[in-house]
């Protein structure tokens, strides 16, 4: 019974998601607390989705930190991370800013 109802909440979840019905926030709960491999994606996928199209600057500081980090599945890329970085600071985002002066 538990299994049948385990694949019933992922497969819930997993339309939820696709649907985009979750904020970013929201994702990055759930991922945490179901570190799935789907899950990490989409999570990815949020995030530069956020940042490249949205043009959203806390999705591209979260983006910045990923690759710096190399989390959520991601290469260590600091060259990508200074992009994303300089772009969130330009938009004004504090943490972006701080980040650039400490560490590049």
């Amino acid at each position: 019974l538990w299994e049948v109802n385990e694949s019933a909440s992922r497969r819930y979840f997993m339309r939820v998601i696709n649907q985009n019905l979750l904020t970013c926030e929201e994702l990055f709960k759930l991922y945490e607390q179901h570190p799935t491999p789907s899950l990490r994606e989409k999570l990815i996928i949020t995030l530069k989705r956020g940042c490249l199209i949205n043009g959203d600057s806390k999705s591209c500081t979260t983006l910045a930190d990923a690759y710096r980090n190399a989390k959520y599945g991601l290469i260590k890329d600091f060259v990508k991370a200074q992009k994303l970085l300089e772009y969130s600071c330009n938009e004004h985002d504090a943490k972006a800013c701080y980040t650039l002066l400490t560490e590049y």
